[in-house]
Formats: C-alpha cells, structure tokens, sequence
C-alpha cells in the first residue's frame, strides 16, 4: 500500500523507520538484528494498513539472526 503521509509504500517506509531512527532496536542494546527489524516492520505495516499488509519472511533468514545496523 502506498499513501502520500508515509512518501514511499508502508513497507519501505517502515523499513526507513526501523534503521533510520533506530526504532526496531527493540531490546535497547545498540544493535538492530535480523529479528528486531522483522518484529518492528512486521507490527508497524499491520498497524499502518490496519491489518490489510502483513509483511512476509523467510525462515532461514531468522535463523541467521545477524546484526544489520
């Protein structure tokens, strides 16, 4: 879904949101993991859609939870 409040689809905005401001740091110890950034984008485009967006991800990448920002 795109809309002119978030400039860019829910997704990519929210994606921007996590590592730009650092809001998918969710357990406060500097680092964004793989599993935070799905966690947080996960939440924030079901709540930006309501519910109409669920993000998707493949298994294996959570498996490998390494440290992207």
């Amino acid at each position: 879904m795109e809309s002119k409040d978030w400039n860019n689809c829910v997704f990519t905005y929210s994606l921007m949101d996590a590592l730009t401001n650092k809001k998918a740091d969710l357990n406060k110890d500097s680092f964004i993991r793989v599993s935070e950034l799905k966690q947080y984008v996960s939440d924030k485009v079901y709540e930006l859609t309501k519910g109409k967006q669920t993000p998707t991800l493949r298994k294996e990448n959570t498996t490998n939870d390494f440290i992207v920002h």
